[in-house]
């Protein structure tokens, strides 16, 4: 039911407890909610909860807030990684960094932003790539984006070790 939920649910952002929040209402044959909250930087779930009280709370942002997970975020490095045009792919991920409020962690912030500007100049036609010295073709694109890969997960592990050392 976790899965589906996380799935199939609606998103919320919890700027409390800086988690993504997925909903399902009615879930279960009894007319009880679920709520399944996970880390936003690794997308491990850390709460679920059953229940036939308001599982949303006032501090719960809907997701017309556009916000995304690092996990997320290296997926879609993935996609553009594996795919042959990927163009298209570059553009919708520069689109989800540039929108305001996307990362709730400001290097994390900070690194994609950066990314997202390398990613400008790759242009995978020979021809157009010799009007400017700036633009890169596939190879360099691959290093870029692998370079990010890695910045993005030291950054997790980073995170993850603080949250645990200051946990105890």
């Amino acid at each position: 039911m976790v899965t589906a939920t996380i799935k199939n649910g609606q998103k919320f952002y919890d700027p409390l407890n800086k988690s993504f929040n997925y909903f399902l209402k009615n879930a279960f044959a009894s007319g009880k909610s679920i709520l399944v909250g996970t880390n936003p930087m690794t997308g491990q779930v850390t709460t679920v909860i059953r229940s036939s009280k308001n599982l949303i709370k006032s501090r719960i942002y809907i997701n017309t807030v556009i916000m995304i997970s690092a996990k997320e975020v290296l997926e879609i490095l993935q996609q553009i990684l594996d795919q042959k045009d990927t163009k298209e792919l570059i553009k919708s991920f520069q689109t989800k960094i540039w929108s305001d409020e996307l990362v709730d962690d400001d290097y994390l912030s900070e690194i994609l932003t950066e990314l997202a500007y390398d990613l400008d100049f790759y242009e995978p036609d020979i021809v157009l790539r010799k009007e400017d010295g700036s633009f890169y073709d596939n190879k360099r694109l691959k290093e870029i984006i692998n370079n990010g890969i890695g910045k993005i997960n030291g950054h997790i592990k980073r995170r993850i070790t603080f949250l645990s050392i200051s946990s105890l």
